[in-house]
């Protein structure tokens, strides 16, 4: 079942901190729509780089990821640029917390997707921190993107139970309470375990 705006206000003003939503801060009441919450696009950004390697290999040890990205920041009113086919990472002005009973689908709103920019995301139940935004532009136009401005959703559904596990007890929980942009972990996966000594032909 997806929260409607009645659920969302309900859930942001709970009194039980175990079932109370956290998204602060909310600057403008506009922010909660029908079915979901808009979030603000943050200050940091971390850009992909086109080096003289040739892959990202997460099985490397040579080379960490972040190393392909370049960090950088821009004030409120200022404006970032992505340009076609780039890829950047950011982040929700907005620091979020979910109850173990509630799980987010995360989308860029329709207007930013009409100009190319597009994310689809999960926020796991029991997730705590700022929302890492993988935006890129599928048009054949840079896009200027500005902090501070609404860029995308969050769409909140009730679990019919809560998960066994917490996310923020899950040694998997690579993304947790971070507040800013986090390039990939997929490099601390348990799979490259198994890889590694898988039967090579």
């Amino acid at each position: 079942m997806i929260l409607s705006d009645l659920d969302l206000r309900a859930r942001l003003s709970e009194k039980d901190p175990s079932k109370r939503l956290v998204i602060t801060p909310i600057l403008d009441d506009e922010q909660i729509g029908p079915a979901g919450v808009d979030l603000r696009l943050g200050t940091r950004f971390m850009v992909d780089m086109r080096t003289r390697q040739p892959v990202i290999d997460p099985a490397s040890e040579a080379r960490p990821i972040s190393s392909f990205f370049d960090s950088t920041y821009r004030n409120f009113g200022s404006r970032f640029v992505l340009y076609p086919g780039q890829l950047v990472l950011a982040s929700t002005f907005e620091y979020v917390k979910l109850p173990m009973d509630l799980f987010g689908i995360l989308v860029t709103r329709s207007s930013w997707n009409r100009l190319g920019i597009s994310l689809l995301s999960v926020v796991q139940p029991g997730y705590a921190g700022t929302l890492t935004l993988e935006l890129t532009n599928q048009s054949s136009s840079a896009v200027a993107l500005y902090p501070g401005l609404r860029i995308v959703q969050l769409g909140l559904f009730q679990s019919a139970s809560a998960p066994t596990a917490p996310y923020l007890s899950q040694v998997a929980a690579k993304y947790a309470a971070v507040a800013g942009p986090k390039v990939s972990a997929i490099s601390s996966d348990h799979d490259w375990e198994k890889i590694r000594h898988w039967p090579k032909d």
